[in-house]
């Protein structure tokens, strides 16, 4: 949760999500969290979304640090 939250702050940081938004979307959908770690564990992008329904799902963030954008992690999420 704590590098979640860092990855969030860091691609989003005029608008990050609050600790408790995430919290209650990870307690709500766990399952549906993705994320890629570098070499060294650290966490570099994160795709969180709903279920599939009729094969169709609701992206809430999608998120890669910016020292790691134009690589293709956010295409490899989706």
């Amino acid at each position: 949760m704590p590098d979640l939250l860092r990855l969030d702050g860091a691609a989003f940081p005029d608008d990050p999500m609050r600790n408790s938004t995430l919290r209650q979307l990870l307690d709500m959908y766990a399952d549906h969290l993705l994320v890629i770690d570098d070499d060294d564990g650290h966490l570099c992008a994160y795709v969180l979304a709903t279920p599939p329904y009729r094969g169709e799902s609701w992206i809430f963030s999608l998120g890669v640090a910016p020292a790691r954008r134009r690589k293709g992690l956010a295409r490899t999420l989706m």
